[in-house]
C-alpha cells in the first residue's frame, strides 16, 4: 500500500476519510444516498420540454417550427439581418437544386457503367466457382476503369466546392452580427437534435461539438445544477452544465460554428420559420406561399 500514499502525497491535496466511503466497512444504515434533483419542483422549463422532440412526423413539423423560431428570436436580429438570413437560406436552396441535378447525372452514369459489372460480380459470387482468380481480376480491371470514368466528373470536388462557397456566405453574414449574437448561433443545435444529438447521433456530435466535459472530469458533476432564475426559453441552458464556469459553447472553434450554422440553414423548415418572423406567412401555414417571397 506504500505506493498509494505516495500518489496521494504527489497530488498535494487534502484527503478526508469520507473520500474513501464504502472501503473496508459496511455503509451506515442511516446514510441515504440520492442523486441531485433533475428538475425543479415546478417542472421542466419550456425549452427543455420542446427539446424532447417528437416520435412522429406530423407533430414534429410544428415542434421544429417552434424550436426554429425560438432560436432565431434568441439571436435578436435586426430587420436587415433577418432579411439577409432569409436570402441566404433561399440561396442555399437554389444551390441544392443544382446539386441534386448534378447528383442525378452522376447516378445515371454510375448505373450505366457499374450496372453490368456488378451484375457479373453477383453472378460470379453466386455461381459454382466464385473464387476463380482470373475471372475476379478481370472484373476488378473493368470496375477500376469504370470508376476512373466516373471520377472524371469530379462529384466529390463539386460537392466540396459547393459547401465551401456556402460556408463563406455564412461567414459574410455572421460578420454583421454582434458578439452576443454570434455566441447564440451555436444554439441552433436546439432543432438539430436528430443530426447533432449527443445520444441520437453521437458520432457527429463529438466530431463537430465535442463533449461538455473531459472524460474523467468528475469535478464538473458537482456544478451540474439547475439555476433558480432560469428562464422558460433559456435555450443555452441545454449546454451549460457548469454555471460557475465559462459556458461550453464558447469553446467552439470558428469552423465548428460555421459548420453548425450551415447545417441549421439547410435543415428542412428553417426557411418557412424565418418567413413567419418576416410576416410573409401565417404561423400555422405549412404549405407553399401564394407568391415567391423577396430575398
Amino acid at each position: 500500500m506504500r505506493w498509494w500514499w505516495s500518489v496521494i502525497g504527489l497530488t498535494a491535496c487534502d484527503v478526508e476519510p469520507s473520500m474513501f466511503r464504502g472501503v473496508g466497512r459496511q455503509p451506515d444504515v442511516t446514510e441515504i444516498l440520492s442523486s441531485p434533483p433533475t428538475s425543479p419542483p415546478e417542472g421542466e422549463r419550456l425549452y427543455q420540454l420542446l427539446y424532447a422532440d417528437e416520435h412522429g412526423t406530423t407533430a414534429r413539423q410544428a415542434g421544429q417550427r417552434a424550436r426554429m423560431i425560438g432560436w432565431v428570436r434568441s439571436l435578436s436580429l435586426s430587420a436587415r439581418q433577418l432579411e439577409d438570413l432569409h436570402g441566404l437560406i433561399i440561396h442555399f436552396r437554389e444551390r441544392m437544386k443544382f446539386y441534386q441535378a448534378e447528383l442525378a447525372a452522376v447516378d445515371a452514369l454510375e448505373a450505366e457503367l457499374y450496372g453490368p459489372i456488378y451484375a457479373d460480380v453477383i453472378a460470379r459470387l453466386a455461381g459454382p466457382d466464385p473464387w476463380d482468380q482470373t475471372a475476379l481480376d478481370a472484373l476488378a480491371g473493368r470496375l477500376a476503369e469504370a470508376q476512373a470514368k466516373v471520377a472524371e466528373e469530379a462529384p466529390h470536388t463539386l460537392a466540396r466546392d459547393r459547401v465551401q462557397q456556402q460556408v463563406h456566405a455564412i461567414e459574410d453574414w455572421a460578420n454583421t452580427l454582434t458578439d452576443p449574437q454570434k455566441e447564440r448561433l451555436s444554439h441552433s443545435r436546439y432543432f438539430l437534435r436528430r443530426r447533432l444529438g449527443p445520444l441520437g447521433n453521437p458520432g457527429h456530435y463529438e466530431s463537430l461539438i465535442g463533449t461538455l466535459w473531459d472524460v474523467g472530469d468528475f469535478d464538473s458533476l458537482r456544478y451540474a445544477q439547475r439555476l433558480e432564475d432560469e428562464h422558460a426559453m433559456d435555450i443555452g441552458g441545454l449546454w451549460s452544465s457548469e454555471p460557475l464556469r465559462t459556458g461550453p459553447d464558447w469553446y467552439l472553434s470558428p469552423i465548428q460554428l460555421k459548420t453548425i450554422v450551415f447545417l441549421a440553414l439547410t435543415e428542412p423548415g428553417i426557411c418557412e420559420a424565418v418567413e413567419v418572423l418576416r410576416g410573409l406567412r401565417e404561423p400555422d401555414q405549412y404549405g407553399p406561399l401564394s407568391e415567391v417571397p423577396p430575398g
